[in-house]
C-alpha cells in the first residue's frame, strides 16, 4: 500500500511488518488509525496515519495443514508440497492430502527461513528447492527439509535474483527461474551455476510486465511463460528465443486477465487466471478451446488461482491464495 499526496507524489508507504495480501478494503477512524482489510492474511491490519505498522485484529491460519495465501505447489513421489507464503513455511503432504511434515519460519537472509516465498520444486533425488521471493533467494532442503544450501544474491547481474516468484526444472536437470523483480527468465546448470537469462521490462515480443510462472513441454524444445501484467502468454524455445505469444486482456473467450499458473498437458496449454478467476485451455499454438470455473469458494470455483501442478494419474492440483484451498481435478480426454 502506498500514499501519495494530491501531486501523486509518493510521501510513504506500509513497512515489511504491516505486508499485505490482496488488500481489498481500507477506512480511517477519528485518531488517525488506517484499518485495511488484508483478504489473503484473513486479517484487519492496522496503521498510523505515516503507515507505520500498529498492530492486527484477528487470528492468522497457522496450524499443521493450515494456509496463509498458499501460492506454489509441486507433486513428487507420492507427495504435496506446498508454499504457505504468508506463514513463510513449506507444508507436505501425501495424495490424499494428510499432512505429513513442515519446515521454514519467517527469517531474513535465508539460511532455512523464508520471507514470502512463492514457489517450490523437487528434484528427482528428492531434494526440494524454493523461491525465496523477499529474501531473493533459492534456498536447496533435503527430502526431510533439512537446510542444505542456498543460491543468489540480491541484483541484476548475472547469477543475482531480484523477487524470484517460479522454479522448475527440465528434462537435463537445468534450473528455470522466473524473476519477477527483474523481468527475466535466468536459467542454472544441475549445480545452480549461472548459464544465461532471457526477457526485460517491456510490452514487446519477448518482453514481461512481472512473470509469474514457467512450464516446458516436454520432450520438444518449449516453453510457456505467463506474463502477468501484460495479460498474455509467451512461447519460447529453452535458450530464450520468442516463438509467439497469445491472449490479451478481457473478459471474452480466449482473453486474459492477469494470467498466473500454467500447465501443459497433451497438447493443451491450461492457463490460471487471477483476474478472470478461471481456467482457460489453448492448444500448443495459443488456439483458444474452452474456460472451466468462475468466482467462488465452491467445488470449481476460484479466488485469485495462482499456479497448477500435475497430480497422480491424470489429475491436476490448482491453488487459490485467497481462499487458502488448493483443489485436484481429473483431466479428461
Amino acid at each position: 500500500m502506498l500514499k501519495f499526496d494530491l501531486n501523486f507524489t509518493l510521501v510513504g508507504k506500509i513497512d515489511t511488518a504491516g505486508y499485505l495480501a490482496s488488500p481489498n478494503a481500507v477506512a480511517q477512524d477519528n485518531n488517525g488509525l488506517i484499518s485495511i482489510t488484508d483478504t489473503g492474511n484473513h486479517l484487519i491490519k492496522r496503521f498510523t496515519g505515516e503507515y507505520a505498522f500498529a498492530g492486527i485484529l484477528g487470528v492468522p491460519r497457522s496450524a499443521e495443514g493450515e494456509f496463509n495465501y498458499v501460492t506454489g505447489i509441486d507433486f513428487h513421489k507420492g507427495k504435496l508440497y506446498v508454499v504457505d507464503s504468508s506463514n513463510c513455511r513449506i507444508q507436505v503432504f501425501d495424495a490424499l492430502g494428510r499432512f505429513k511434515f513442515q519446515f521454514g519460519g519467517l527469517g531474513f537472509g535465508g539460511n532455512g527461513k523464508f520471507l514470502l516465498p512463492r514457489a517450490v520444486v523437487v528434484d528427482k533425488d528428492e531434494n526440494i528447492y524454493v523461491a525465496d521471493t523477499y529474501n531473493n533467494l533459492i534456498q536447496k532442503f533435503d527430502k526431510n527439509g533439512q537446510f542444505i544450501q542456498q543460491y543468489g544474491a540480491y541484483g541484476s547481474g548475472p547469477g543475482q535474483l531480484i523477487q524470484p516468484v517460479d522454479i522448475q526444472i527440465d528434462e537435463d536437470g537445468k534450473f528455470y527461474v522466473v524473476e519477477m523483480g527483474n523481468n527475466r527468465i535466468s536459467i542454472f546448470d544441475a549445480n545452480m551455476n549461472f548459464i544465461s537469462s532471457f526477457g526485460s521490462m517491456g510490452y514487446g515480443a519477448g518482453q514481461f510486465v512481472v512473470p509469474s510462472r514457467l512450464v516446458f513441454v516436454p520432450k520438444k524444445n518449449e516453453l510457456f511463460v505467463t506474463d502477468y501484467f501484460n495479460n498474455r502468454v509467451q512461447k519460447f524455445t529453452r535458450n530464450g528465443e520468442f516463438l509467439l505469444t497469445f491472449g490479451s486482456f478481457g473478459h471474452g473467450d480466449g482473453q486474459l486477465y492477469l494470467p498466473a499458473g500454467i500447465h501443459f498437458h497433451k497438447g493443451k496449454v491450461i492457463v490460471a487466471e487471477a483476474g478472470n478467476m478461471r481456467l482457460s485451455v489453448f492448444d500448443s499454438e495459443g488456439n483458444f478451446l474452452h474456460t472451466m470455473g468462475s468466482f467462488g469458494s465452491g467445488n470449481k470455483e476460484f479466488f485469485f488461482p495462482t499456479q497448477i501442478k500435475k497430480g497422480p494419474l491424470n489429475t491436476i492440483y490448482v491453488s487459490s491464495c485467497v481462499l487458502n484451498k488448493i483443489q485436484q481435478f481429473m483431466i479428461l480426454p
